[in-house]
C-alpha cells in the first residue's frame, strides 16, 4: 500500500466511515480517542463531537467512532465509555491502528456485551476500520 500523507490518511478514514456507516449530516457523531478525526469529520461537513464535549444526552446518537486505543484494556474501556452515548439502534465504528494488529480479532468479543455485532471491516492506511451495529432487539436482549 502506498504511503499517504497524514491528512490524506485521515481523509481516507472519513471516506471509509461514510461508506461503512452512511451517517446523516444532521445527526451528531460522537468520537472517542481521536480529536483530529473529529475535526476531519467536521471539515467534511458532518456534525461530530468528542465524548468529553458531548452536548447531546446519552442514548441519543446513532453513530459512534472509537479510535486511538493501543491495548485490549484501552479498547475495552473506550467501547464501554462510548456505548452509553449510543441509541438502542446504533452503529459503532472502531479504528484499530496497524501497530495494534492483534486487537482486530478481539474487537468482536469486546463489542458483543453491548449488543453490537461486527458487520464489515475495511483495511485502510492507518489500520483496520470495523463497523458494528446493534438494533433495538439486541439491546433489549443484552439488558435482560
Amino acid at each position: 500500500m502506498n504511503q499517504l500523507s497524514p491528512a490524506a490518511a485521515q481523509q481516507q478514514i472519513v471516506a471509509t466511515v461514510r461508506r461503512l456507516a452512511q451517517p446523516a449530516v444532521t445527526h451528531p457523531i460522537v468520537v472517542s480517542g481521536d480529536e483530529a478525526l473529529c475535526a476531519a469529520l467536521q471539515a467534511d461537513g458532518l456534525c461530530a463531537v468528542t465524548v468529553a464535549a458531548c452536548p447531546v444526552g446519552r442514548g441519543q446518537h446513532t453513530l459512534g467512532i472509537v479510535a486511538g486505543a493501543r491495548s485490549r484494556a484501552a479498547l475495552a474501556a473506550a467501547i464501554a465509555g462510548m456505548a452509553p452515548y449510543l441509541a438502542e439502534a446504533a452503529t459503532m465504528v472502531v479504528l484499530i491502528a496497524d501497530s495494534c494488529g492483534g486487537l482486530g480479532p478481539q474487537a468482536g468479543s469486546l463489542l458483543a456485551p453491548f449488543g453490537f455485532r461486527i458487520e464489515a471491516g475495511v483495511r485502510c492506511q492507518r489500520g483496520l476500520l470495523l463497523s458494528a451495529h446493534r438494533d433495538a432487539a439486541a439491546a433489549m436482549a443484552v439488558a435482560a
